[in-house]
This record gives structure tokens, sequence and C-alpha cells, in this order.
């Protein structure tokens, strides 16, 4: 199979239908319900289009964008840390979480996780201020669930966190009111803007899943192992376990002085966005899925580390500056391998694999499509294509007379059937 998410041809798919109109860019896309939602997120669609407008058909100025976003999100998380914590600290703390290679490696896909967690670093922020406005709450939250469907945990945390701020039952009900009318308005008009529809398929359709048959401890598990291999390096083991039981250490005590505060906005949206990827029965969104929510979880630990050196009498400056520099020299390994092993160009519809496997499919016209990647087909051929069923559920959409192809790894093991 090509190694590229089907998910980054189908925001880049309606992409182009939000610049040429569905004519050029929308084929039938058959017996989708079990695969995909029929649209995704349609405010990243809407980001993507300017380069895609300005671009000529490689993914590579995507990725720049993405880049782009990463780093902006970068001063942001800096500022937000800057009210926190020492200038030095807040610095390295934003080089250990950008620079790790769990992170980098997430600028390949051409997914929201940057702008998403972008745009939802920059609503804890405003939200911060006393005389923050109601209503540019909600557009902004409208903005972030257009991006991701899991942007919906903001609107629990806003109303949660102005339970605790807000003097009277009045003022508190009027804020909850205005964000969340103004967000679902937002949300709605990108989404019809963007995709052609309002975007109820989008959050439907991760209705789905939910089965009471599988616990959240499952998933509890998958995402410990996922943080905990953010801090896993190529370096000796001993180096590993000790950073990784210090950084669990510092992270339960900041939990634990931190609790007894009065929570802000970010810490409820962690704990809404948590609560909603924990009973989601899914563990392959790995990194993407914690990212957006990780910037917040490097708070316990670097207020947990700055506690225990107050109560061990270290100088804490030149201490803390030791710890997470360490973590960051950790990564040097990974780091000069990725260099050393970059390819000289970038996975996707680019590739020589993928313009030799799929080049030849633009003249089969009529044809009908079979993969594992079904948008990733249709992005790059226009042909209508459908995810790999049993032939006994081919869907009843199907044109009665066509050719059905059932396209493998390479051009030379494509079968040809007609059906």
């Amino acid at each position: 199979q090509l190694d590229w998410g089907d998910d980054n041809a189908q925001y880049l798919s309606q992409a182009k239908e939000f610049l040429h109109g569905p004519g050029d860019a929308k084929a039938p896309m058959l017996a989708l319900d079990r695969w995909t939602p029929s649209v995704r997120g349609g405010g990243f669609s809407l980001m993507l289009a300017p380069v895609m407008w300005l671009g000529h058909g490689s993914v590579f100025p995507f990725s720049l964008l993405l880049a782009a976003s990463l780093v902006v999100f970068g001063l942001l998380y800096r500022k937000y840390l800057g009210a926190q914590f020492p200038p030095l600290t807040a610095t390295l703390v934003v080089l250990v979480l950008c620079y790790n290679s769990s992170v980098l490696s997430m600028k390949l896909d051409i997914t929201p996780e940057f702008p998403f967690t972008m745009l939802g670093l920059l609503i804890c922020l405003i939200a911060r201020g006393r005389r923050s406005s109601f209503v540019f709450l909600g557009v902004l939250t409208g903005l972030l669930i257009s991006f991701k469907v899991l942007g919906l945990a903001m609107l629990p945390a806003l109303v949660l966190s102005w339970c605790w701020r807000e003097e009277t039952l009045h003022s508190r009900f009027v804020a909850s009111i205005k964000v969340v009318l103004t967000a679902v308005v937002v949300y709605f008009l990108v989404q019809r803007l963007s995709t052609g529809s309002f975007g109820l398929d989008n959050v439907l359709w991760y209705q789905k899943p939910f089965i009471v048959d599988e616990l959240p401890g499952s998933n509890l598990n998958y995402y410990h192992g996922v943080a905990m291999n953010f801090f896993v390096q190529h370096v000796a083991d001993w180096i590993n376990n000790t950073l990784a039981a210090a950084t669990i250490f510092f992270f339960v005590i900041g939990l634990v002085v931190g609790i007894r505060k009065r929570w802000p906005v970010e810490a409820w949206y962690t704990l809404a966005y948590l609560a909603i990827i924990l009973a989601y029965p899914y563990r392959g969104g790995g990194m993407r899925f914690l990212f957006p929510v990780l910037p917040f979880l490097f708070v316990p630990l670097a207020q947990g580390f700055a506690k225990v050196l107050k109560w061990v009498r270290l100088r804490s400056r030149y201490a803390t500056a030791g710890y997470w520099t360490v973590l960051l020299l950790t990564y040097w390994v990974n780091f000069s391998n990725t260099v050393r092993d970059q390819p000289p160009r970038l996975i996707g519809p680019n590739s020589q694999e993928a313009v030799e496997a799929l080049g030849w499919l633009k003249d089969e016209k009529d044809a009908v499509v079979m993969n594992t990647k079904p948008w990733m087909v249709h992005y790059c051929t226009g042909l209508t294509a459908m995810p790999v069923v049993p032939l006994d559920e081919l869907p009843s959409s199907l044109p009665e007379s066509c050719e059905l192809l059932y396209l493998k790894a390479k051009p030379e093991d494509v079968y040809l059937g007609h059906y």
C-alpha cells in the first residue's frame, strides 16, 4: 500500500472542491460510511485552499504551511508559559515539545493537528483575560471545531471555567449561551462554505463507534504508551528509564499540587478532551490524537519539577535548565539520524511509487477503484473509489456495468475484474 494517510487526501480533495467546484474535484465515493465520514473538518480544507491555488500539485507547500503553523504555535506557547515560568524554563519547554521526533514527523502528513493545537492554545490565552469577548471566543471555538470535531471539548471547558469565574448565575448563563450559539453558527457556516454540507455528518459519524463493551482502560494503557514513547530516544536504556521515571514523578507532583487550585479553561479543556479520546474505541491515532493537549500536560510536569527543587532547596534556575537541556540533548541521535536518512522526496502522491501505481489509471474513465485508501486514489486520479469490501457487500449504487479495479501495491499486481 502507498504509505500516506487517506485523511490527507480527503482534506486536499475538499480544498480542491472548494476552489474548482464538485465537478472537477469530487466523483462519488461508494460504501464510504464504514470507512470515513463523508466530510471532514472544513476549516482545515479552507486553510489549504490558498496554498493549493498558488501551488502546482506538489504536497511540499502544504508541509511548509504546517511547519509555519508549528512555528506560530511555538511562539504562542512561549507566551503562555512565560506568564507562569522564568524565561529560560519557558523557552526550553517549547523546544523540548516542538523538536521531539514524534512531533516533527507529523509534518509529513497533511492533517490539522498543528493549526488545531495553535487555535486551541489561542482560545485559552484569550479566555484568561477578564474582559475577553464571549462572541469572539465563540467564533474561534467554531473555527476550532471546524478543524477537528474534538474541538467540541472546548465548549464545556469554557462553560465550566466561567462557572468558577463569573460572579452571578445570570452572567454565567449569558456567557455560556453567547459562546455556544456563536460557535455552532460559525461551525455550520464554515462547513457549508468549504464542503457544501452543514457538517452534521462530520459530527454524527463519530457517534457510531461508541460501544459500551470497550472500556476506557484499554485506551488509557494505549495513550500512556504514546506519552512515554515521547521521551524514549536512541540513547542508553538507563538514560531513557531514568528520564521516564523522573518525568512521571514530577508530573504526578505537579498534578497533586495544581489540582487544589482554581482550574483555568485549559485544565477543563484537557480533561474534556482526554475523556473523549479515552472513551472513543479507537487506538490508532497515536501522537496525532494526544498532541493537542500535550502542551497543557507539560505544565504540571514543569510545576512538579519546580516544587521538588523548592523542597530540596536547590537553586532552581540552574537545575531547571539542566533537566530540560538533558531532555533536549537526548533528541540529538534521533535528529541526526533523521537528517542522515531523510529521503530525497516526500512520501505521498508525488512519490515515484505513487505516480507509477496511479498514473495509468487516469485513462480508466469509467472504472471504480477498490482500495484501502480510496480518498487518495480519488484525489490523484479523479476516479470513483471505494474502500475494500467483500464482493457480496458491494453497494447497490455501483453502476450496472463498470470495471471494478482492486488496486494493490504495484501496477503489475493490480487485479482487473469485470462487474
